[in-house]
C-alpha cells in the first residue's frame, strides 16, 4: 500500500489521498475483447490469474483447490441473469425498455420475478423520449404492455440512445418470470 502510494506521490493520512487511493486502485484499462461474453466451455478452462509469494501465476479455475489452504471456506454465487430488457413499442419503432428494479424499494425483486406478473410496479429505463405518464408499451410478440404510470427523468448515456426513466406497471398474464424468459433479452 505504501509502496503505491509512493508511486502516487501521495502523503499518508489526508482525504484526499484516500480518495486518490481508491480511484487508483480501481482504475485501469480494460479491453473490451478482453471481457468474457460467454462461459468458457469447459467451464473449468476459464483462466484463473493467482497472487502468491509475490508473483502472479496463470492457472484455470479447475486448478483452484490446489491453492486454496485446507478448511478454506469458498462461496460459490450461483445467480444467473436476469433477461430484463424487453422489446416494446407504442405506435412507432420498436424500443428497449430495461426493468432496474421494483418500484416498492422494499420488494424483493426474486421474488417479484416469480410471482405474476400482472399489477407489479418496476422502475425502468425506456430507450426513447417519446413516451409520457399513461403510455402504453406493447412488448413485441406478445400480449404483454406495460403501462407507464410515473416519467421519472431524462436519462442520457454517453454512447446511446438518450431514453427516459419511468415507473411503469406490468399487464400480463402469467409471472414476470415467463414473461422474460420468454421475451426478455440478456444484452
Amino acid at each position: 500500500m505504501r509502496l503505491l502510494m509512493r508511486r502516487l506521490a501521495l502523503r499518508p493520512g489526508t482525504a484526499a489521498t484516500r480518495a486518490t487511493l481508491r480511484r487508483a486502485l480501481f482504475t485501469y484499462d480494460l479491453p473490451a475483447e478482453r471481457i468474457a461474453s460467454h462461459p468458457a466451455d469447459p467451464r473449468g478452462s476459464s483462466k484463473l490469474l493467482v497472487y502468491r509469494n509475490t508473483h502472479l501465476e496463470d492457472a484455470t479455475f479447475s486448478d483452484l483447490d490446489g491453492y486454496l489452504p485446507e478448511g478454506a471456506l469458498v462461496v460459490a454465487n450461483d445467480s444467473r441473469v436476469v433477461r430484463a430488457r424487453l422489446a416494446c413499442s407504442t405506435d412507432g419503432a420498436p424500443f428497449e425498455v430495461l426493468l432496474l428494479a421494483p418500484a416498492d424499494a422494499t420488494a424483493d425483486p426474486a421474488a417479484l420475478v416469480a410471482a405474476g406478473a400482472d399489477g407489479q410496479a418496476w422502475a425502468a429505463m425506456a430507450r426513447t423520449t417519446n413516451i409520457g405518464e399513461g403510455s402504453i408499451l406493447k412488448v413485441e410478440g406478445s400480449e404483454a404492455h406495460l403501462r407507464v404510470s410515473r416519467v421519472v427523468s431524462p436519462w442520457v448515456e454517453h454512447g446511446e440512445d438518450d431514453g427516459t426513466e419511468v415507473e411503469i406497471v406490468v399487464e400480463a398474464a402469467g409471472t414476470l418470470a415467463d414473461l422474460l424468459d420468454e421475451h426478455g433479452e440478456d444484452d
